[in-house]
């Protein structure tokens, strides 16, 4: 049976009768957990936050009828599992599913053009005492005059700490390098003096 005790300072603890912070869980064994569960069926529907303090986890866990599923891991280490239990990375997502996506990046703003309201990817590193950006992937909308189905792919890389478009995949599929408006399969435009 789980102590639920008020101490001075108007700290509560679960299960412990020093809580050393606001509220304290504590439990037996080395995973406390804080339960959620669907008053009509709490044995098939139900969702936990759980702590695996052994392992320096916190997972969070449900359970929807017969399958139970731990959507999202954080890490002591500050690596944090998207359906991944064992996280390798900073980032690890995981999925089960053949064929299925694993990331997507949406934007709503309702203004997807090319030069403005694109997605982005960005790169940052930091040398010495300076985080500069290194690198980045944009997909725009496919040109000004384009269709709003259209959409361009840009890769840029630095020099010095300027960030340029060094090649593009155009809406129809050309590669330019050197040029964001390839005209064949591959445009691959040289710069003047080189």
């Amino acid at each position: 049976t789980l102590a639920l005790q008020s101490v001075s300072g108007g700290k509560v603890g679960i299960g412990t009768t020093s809580p050393a912070e606001l509220l304290s869980l504590q439990d037996t064994g080395n995973n406390p957990r804080i339960q959620f569960t669907y008053p009509s069926d709490p044995t098939n529907y139900y969702s936990n936050i759980m702590a695996d303090v052994g392992s320096g986890k916190l997972e969070f866990e449900i359970h929807h009828n017969s399958a139970t599923v731990t959507p999202l891991v954080l890490e002591y280490t500050g690596h944090v599992g998207i359906g991944a239990t064992t996280v390798d990375n900073l980032l690890h997502l995981e999925s089960s599913t053949a064929g299925a996506s694993v990331l997507k990046i949406e934007n709503t703003s309702g203004t997807f053009e090319e030069a403005s309201g694109f997605l982005e990817i960005l790169f940052s590193a930091k040398r010495s005492a300076t985080t500069n950006d290194r690198g980045r992937i944009v997909v725009g909308r496919g040109g000004e005059a384009g269709s709003d189905s259209d959409s361009f792919m840009g890769f840029y890389t630095t020099v010095g700490s300027t960030l340029a478009e060094r090649m593009r995949i155009s809406k129809d599929g050309n590669v330019g390098i050197g040029t964001d408006a390839p005209g064949t399969v591959l445009d691959v435009k040289v710069a003047s003096g080189n």
